[in-house]
Order: C-alpha cells, then structure tokens, then sequence
C-alpha cells in the first residue's frame, strides 16, 4: 500500500473522530453550558485571528505545493525550503500586524456593538495569529512530504479534545473569561509546538538556505521567456 494510500485512509479517519469530538463540544458543552456572549466571545477571537492569519500567510500554503517539487532533495536540506517557507509568512506579519493595530480604533467600534467582549482581547489576538500562521506554515511543510495523518490528528482531533477541556473549565467556573481566551491561545500554541517537534522528526528543519538554485531557477524562467518572445 502507497504513502499517499495510507496517509488518505488515516486523516480519513482522524476526520471522523474529529468531527464526532466537534459534534459533543457543540451539542453538549456550548448548548447546555454556555451563554450566547460567551459562545460569540470564542467565536469572534478565533474567526478575528483566523482572518488576519489567512491574510498575512500571504498564500503560502498553495504556493508550497507548487514550488516544493523544484527545491526537493533530503540530501541537500530540500535546498533550503524551509527558510522561505517561513519567511513569506513572517513578511506578512510584519505587513498585517501593525496595519491591525494602526485600524485598532475602527475594528473595536464595529465590534463593540456586536461582541463587547472582544474589544478586551484587542491585543491578545495578535498572539493567537501568529499562532496560527506559523501552525499552518509548519502543517504545510508536513503536508508537501506526503506526510498527513499526523498533522491532521493534532489540527482534527488534539486541538478539539483540548479546546472542549478549556470550555468544560470555563463552564465549571474554574476560568474567567481571561482564562477561556489564554486557554484558547493556549491550545494552538501547543499545537503550533505538537507540529513543529512533528516536523523536525521526519525531515529536514532548518534556516541554512542557498541561493543558487532559486538563482538558476529564476535564470531558467528568464531565459525561457526571452526565447518565446522571439
């Protein structure tokens, strides 16, 4: 049976018992437990970072998969793959975060209408988005090696089961709404580390680069396109 064969049949199932642990956080813990203020709250701090997340990846994700067959070798540190893959994405946060901030003024009067709560949390999903972004890129990296099924568990089935034992302590009066949104950071750190060890076991992590295959690469699309143009 292929890589890609055993990969597909286990994020197949990781899927299933993800969404069955989504199913009872849902069902069981928001509807029996939790206000509607408080639901929008965990709603609205992650779908805020998600968003500015989304942007400041700055495509990173389609962009591996393209690019990653040129840059492919185990021997030669995948030619420096990894340090452009998180290089693209921490441009982005450079970009998008001071924009979050310099728009801080329009962005909590339109949510102080809407979630009251998240105009507290103004600065605390800076954190969460970067989180997020560098969570995905090492995903991304995990993905572009065939290697699915454990990232897939930690995105599926880890973060889920974690983010319910934080909403189960809030409901529980064991946290305040400080606590449920550091818990919810929380996590996704956690799962930005789960990826990162994940990753620097079955390949190559590492800053070192070397600019000349992206050179010749750059030279060979240039020369390329002088030739059509004559």
């Amino acid at each position: 049976m292929g890589i890609i064969i055993r990969q597909s049949i286990k994020g197949t199932i990781v899927s299933y018992i993800g969404s069955f642990v989504g199913f009872l956080t849902n069902i069981f813990v928001f509807t029996a437990l939790f206000d509607l203020e408080d639901i929008g709250l965990t709603r609205v701090v992650y779908d805020s970072a998600l968003l500015i997340a989304s942007i400041a990846s700055m495509g990173i994700t389609s962009s591996a998969f393209r690019f990653f067959p040129y840059f492919r070798s185990l021997e030669k540190n995948h030619n420096g793959f990894f340090f452009y893959l998180v290089l693209i994405p921490a441009i982005g946060l450079v970009i998008f975060i001071p924009l979050y901030l310099l728009l801080k003024v329009p962005i909590s009067a339109y949510f102080i209408t809407n979630s009251a709560l998240f105009v507290d949390y103004f600065y605390w999903i800076i954190i969460l988005v970067v989180f997020l972004v560098f969570w995905t890129t090492f995903e991304t990296y995990s993905n572009v090696q065939m290697r699915i099924a454990v990232p897939k568990t930690i995105r599926e089935v880890v973060v889920r089961v974690m983010l319910m034992a934080v909403y189960l302590l809030f409901a529980f009066k064991f946290l305040n709404h400080d606590g449920l949104v550091g818990g919810i950071i929380s996590v996704y750190g956690l799962a930005l580390a789960l990826t990162f060890f994940y990753i620097s076991r079955i390949g190559t992590v590492s800053l070192k680069h070397d600019y000349s295959l992206l050179r010749s690469l750059f030279e060979k699309r240039y020369s390329i396109t002088l030739c059509s143009l004559y």
